[in-house]
């Protein structure tokens, strides 16, 4: 059954309660009972001109990644109307489990802004993201994800063992020398 109104997968266990809306669209019963999904408020935007531009740019992407044998997936990162990073997956081509478009995107993205931080900078990308993508897209600090396609796969079978602890002090002395060190350099007592 799909309900007549729209909700939107909302990202709150990775952005740590804050808001950012990944995709408006109709979902199905079983998917709204999971706590991922929420209605969209009244006064959120649906997706402008601008948007459907953008996401026809990540589909460009998508089918030069197929014109090259690979799986077709393209992404393009946008700060204040103009492009800043573009990318298709390159897996096949890098030999790299990590040459998603995002990623990709994400790389050249920083390059050109020669910042790391992409605060305020919106991704569209043909397939919804992975984690990996996802954790990478958080960790840039992108403000919001537009995506076409739903990942129906999910990633329930990716079981791998985990296990944490391993040289745990010598690894935090590792770090707590070096962000002393930061905060010395930047006359910073890290109190803030």
């Amino acid at each position: 059954m799909t309900f007549p109104v729209k909700f939107s997968i909302f990202a709150r266990h990775l952005w740590g309660g804050s808001s950012i809306w990944l995709e408006h669209r109709p979902v199905t019963s079983e998917v709204a009972s999971s706590s991922l999904v929420h209605p969209v408020p009244k006064d959120a935007k649906m997706f402008s001109q601008e948007d459907h531009e953008w996401m026809s740019k990540a589909l460009e992407y998508a089918e030069a990644a197929a014109a090259n044998g690979e799986v077709p997936i393209g992404a393009v990162i946008v700060l204040s109307g103009k492009q800043i990073g573009c990318g298709q997956n390159r897996m096949e081509e890098l030999h790299s489990a990590t040459a998603h478009a995002e990623m990709l995107a994400i790389s050249e993205a920083g390059n050109n802004l020669k910042n790391w931080r992409l605060d305020g900078a919106t991704i569209y990308v043909s397939l919804e993201p992975c984690q990996m993508c996802l954790n990478a897209i958080k960790n840039c600090r992108i403000s919001r994800v537009v995506f076409a396609a739903s990942d129906t796969r999910g990633f329930a079978a990716i079981n791998p063992s985990i296990s944490g602890g391993l040289l745990e002090k010598e690894s935090a002395e590792i770090l707590q020398k070096f962000f002393r060190n930061v905060r010395r350099v930047k006359g910073d007592s890290g109190l803030k």
